[in-house]
């Protein structure tokens, strides 16, 4: 080997050594690197954790019943608001009597006009 190779490889040999050094140095311990600082406390606050979604849309029913009144007539109490759940059993109006007992007035005279003729 030359002297200029001899020289060329000590000075490689040297930035190399050099270079691991400050790797070294660079990457010291985060416990080695706070001895010299002042310690520092920070408060912590709970707050519970919330969730919120905005949803645009319609909500419509999974079956939809068509109810019939037993007898003519008007509606004289309306007891649930539109779309309201209800109970199987639960009273959903009130109807005005006064048709019904009208019409069974006719029938009874009617009835009766029958039987005298009979």
């Amino acid at each position: 080997m030359t002297t200029n190779k001899k020289r060329l490889l000590g000075a490689a040999m040297i930035v190399l050594l050099v270079g691991a050094g400050i790797t070294v140095i660079s990457y010291r311990s985060p416990a080695a690197d706070q001895t010299g600082r002042a310690e520092q406390w920070l408060v912590v606050k709970t707050d519970p954790l919330v969730h919120q979604i905005g949803l645009v849309g319609k909500i419509e029913p999974d079956t939809t019943l068509t109810l019939t009144a037993p007898f003519d007539g008007n509606v004289q109490a309306n007891l649930v608001e539109q779309g309201q759940r209800v109970d199987a059993g639960q009273m959903l109006l009130r109807m005005d009597p006064a048709t019904l007992e009208i019409q069974l007035r006719e029938a009874l005279s009617a009835q009766l006009k029958a039987r005298r003729t009979v």
